[in-house]
């Protein structure tokens, strides 16, 4: 169990062609998440593969707050590499999305160890309607999913760096949950139709953990 509770996260996704995953998973499991959880304030880091969405690899990474990124040490391994991360760049190039977000909400309890889904939720809305919005999120629809059986804990999440600015992560059972009678009837709303057509750039994915918090 951390210590304190974290309030930032980083968030990777990454694609690689498939003749050069298997590099790349050694170099991700052997070399780069150390390299990032030994940056004071960052907690911890988890790795996961796309059963639904893309790109395929996800990293999610727990911080004390969202301003770790800012800080000299992270941002010393991204201008310094190390030689098999530099050659890892050239594997990905710019099929890699990097975020940076600041807890804003959590219903539920952490799971005893690692959940082993995550479904994540990232989207925008129309500044018009985004105080409505956040207390759609954070008065129904959060809590409900939260209780879903299945379902540890579900989180919201504002993006400092990146985009969309609104992500959302489910941590579950299993890989089902989303698409469940008990979900379906936690979101069942007059309020969830008024919000739901107005979100902008929504995506949405299904991850299995293959690297648990190191």
């Amino acid at each position: 169990m951390e210590s304190a509770r974290p309030l930032g996260l980083l968030a990777v996704w990454l694609h690689v062609s498939p003749e050069r995953e298997d590099e790349f998973n050694a170099w991700y499991n052997t070399e780069h998440i150390a390299q990032i959880t030994s940056i004071p304030g960052f907690m911890n880091g988890r790795r996961y593969m796309a059963l639904e969405g893309k790109p395929k690899y996800l990293a999610l990474y727990e911080m004390q707050d969202e301003t770790v990124t800012a800080g000299k040490e992270f941002q010393q391994v991204l201008t310094n590499p190390t030689p098999w991360s530099a050659r890892m760049r050239s594997f990905y190039s710019d099929q890699r999305i990097r975020n940076t977000y600041r807890l804003i909400f959590s219903a539920g309890e952490p799971p005893g160890k690692d959940a082993p889904y995550v479904y994540i939720v990232k989207t925008d809305i129309p500044a018009s309607i985004e105080q409505d919005f956040n207390d759609w999120y954070n008065k129904e629809h959060v809590p409900a999913l939260a209780g879903v059986p299945g379902c540890f804990r579900a989180r919201r999440f504002l993006a400092v760096e990146g985009e969309p600015k609104y992500m959302a992560v489910y941590e579950l059972e299993n890989p089902g949950v989303p698409n469940s009678a008990a979900w379906a009837k936690a979101r069942d709303s007059a309020w969830t139709d008024k919000i739901r057509p107005l979100m902008q750039h929504l995506e949405r994915g299904i991850y299995q953990l293959i690297l648990p918090a190191k």
